[in-house]
């Protein structure tokens, strides 16, 4: 059986907050949770949603090179997506409230990027704190 990984990039309001304090994790991110879960399942297929059309641009050519990458399977609305992504096995997240609740819908490990921000901080994430209190879910840079 595959295992299904999501990697999001959501582009929203919250989205454009956090860029203030660190841009969007860039492809070696996202490679470097691939890795892992490539190193601990077979059939691994990564499904990557974003609207950022120029992140997709710069970052999917590297993905693409390493794994068997889905890369925004539909136009459809923000609901089917959602319900998309929580079928997901495990999740690999970067900023905002729409791929951390996604990844809630999952039992497997969630990766949250690291914005080097204190939970007291301006700008720390929901992902952040989600990941200080559920074992499966863990910052990485």
């Amino acid at each position: 059986m595959k295992k299904l990984v999501t990697a999001t990039l959501v582009v929203n309001s919250a989205y454009l907050t956090y860029f203030l304090f660190q841009p969007p994790p860039d492809h070696k991110y996202y490679l470097n949770a691939m890795f892992y879960f490539m190193k601990h399942y077979r059939n691994v297929i990564f499904l990557l949603m974003s609207i950022d059309k120029q992140w997709l641009e710069t970052n999917v050519p590297y993905l693409q090179k390493i794994a068997h990458l889905v890369v925004n399977p539909t136009n459809s609305k923000p609901a089917e997506d959602l319900a998309l992504l929580s079928y997901c096995n495990h999740s690999i997240i970067s900023y905002g409230t729409f791929g951390s609740v996604a990844a809630l819908y999952n039992e497997g490990t969630t990766f949250v990027y690291n914005l080097g921000l204190s939970l007291d901080q301006r700008g720390a994430t929901v992902a952040m704190g989600i990941a200080q209190i559920l074992p499966n879910w863990h910052i990485r840079d």
